[in-house]
């Protein structure tokens, strides 16, 4: 049983109007509800497996569950969204609140202490997958397969907007605005989802409003090889390829599987650029491929730390990843990028943030003696 349906479940036990347990099992914004039913349903797996009741539990199980968590080498960050969404069910019908239970909280913090002393740093390297996004089978893009052409746009795309995927995942085909040229693309999420920022400060439209540049003013004469990496060649490449077989489908990202004709859930998006990253290194070299172990999720800790790293503003790169305060950027996304710097500057200007960056540094004339 999902984690909304337990909710609802138990206000309906407890004498509240279906339509009223409905709403308040729904208060959250719809990312959220998102992330507490995966973190519910990876509780309820893992009780299965050890034979845990999910609901009669203590707080033994649940430090073990915690404990497990922390040594698939999950952040500290992760497993407190998931004691969240976990307090968040079984406190109400225990009447018990282990969100604030001491030692759970004791627990919460030894974890914060040991993930600060680890470096929670990409374990994939995205040098190298900019690099095989400019080879096949992503490149020709006009002739790859449309599959490819998927992958690379949604890649770019989360690269080049600090997206959350559930914000990825609400971007819609219409309205798209773009110049003649195609110097920027303007994309919308759609007029129903809220996202975490919206719900917390009451905003408006301004975060459903995504504005994301190309790189093709900055190109120089033949280097021509540098637009590959542009995230509005890639949108636009891929439009135009899944235009015929879209139908119906309102969501800017869809399956080009043969048959399908709705509208894909977030975790199908979150794989394709799992999958995107596996393959490059599926088909790296053995000393490339031993770096592998993708997230998604660090697509959005590469793309704000490298625009901070170049000279975008850190209101920008906050504005960019609809963070309320630098603090949380700070202490959860940012990331060393140092070792990648000089590879990246040999792919030329990247979209990042939202901003150009990656400019190569002056060259610098050596004086004379």
């Amino acid at each position: 049983m999902t984690r909304q349906k337990v909710l609802i479940e138990f206000f309906k036990w407890e004498g509240t109007p279906e339509a009223t347990a409905k709403l308040m099992a729904n208060r959250q914004a719809k990312s959220t509800i998102e992330t507490y039913k995966g973190s519910w349903e990876a509780y309820v797996h893992w009780c299965r497996e050890n034979d845990k009741n999910p609901v009669n539990t203590n707080v033994n199980n649940l430090a073990a569950y915690f404990m497990s968590m922390f040594d698939n080498t999950l952040a500290a960050q992760t497993i407190k969204c998931h004691r969240s969404s976990i307090s968040g069910v079984i406190s109400r019908i225990t009447k018990y609140n282990y969100g604030t239970d001491p030692y759970l909280s004791d627990l919460m913090q030894a974890l914060t202490n040991q993930s600060l002393k680890k470096k929670w740093f990409p374990t994939w390297s995205l040098e190298l997958v900019l690099r095989a996004l400019k080879k096949p089978p992503f490149e020709p893009i006009g002739s790859a397969r449309i599959q490819f052409v998927l992958w690379k746009a949604a890649f770019l795309t989360s690269f080049a907007a600090a997206l959350r995927v559930s914000e990825l995942h609400a971007l819609l085909r219409d309205p798209l605005e773009h110049p003649t040229d195609w110097s920027y693309v303007v994309l919308h999420m759609s007029p129903d989802f809220i996202t975490k920022t919206e719900a917390r400060t009451k905003a408006g439209s301004i975060y459903h409003e995504v504005r994301i540049p190309s790189i093709k003013s900055m190109i120089g004469p033949n280097l021509e090889d540098e637009l590959l990496l542009c995230p509005v060649r890639a949108l636009r490449s891929y439009i135009l390829r899944t235009q015929p077989v879209r139908g119906n489908r309102k969501r800017l990202f869809m399956s080009v599987q043969t048959g399908r004709s709705t509208d894909v859930v977030v975790n199908t998006l979150s794989g394709w650029i799992r999958k995107c990253i596996s393959h490059v290194y599926k088909n790296a070299t053995a000393a490339e491929a031993a770096t592998i172990g993708c997230k998604t999720h660090d697509l959005r800790k590469l793309s704000t730390s490298l625009g901070l790293m170049r000279e975008v503003s850190q209101e920008d790169v906050l504005r960019a990843g609809s963070w309320s305060s630098p603090d949380r950027f700070i202490s959860v996304y940012l990331t060393d990028l140092s070792v990648q710097s000089n590879g990246l500057y040999s792919l030329g200007p990247l979209v990042a943030a939202r901003q150009v960056v990656n400019r190569r540094p002056p060259i610098v004339a050596r004086p004379q003696f």
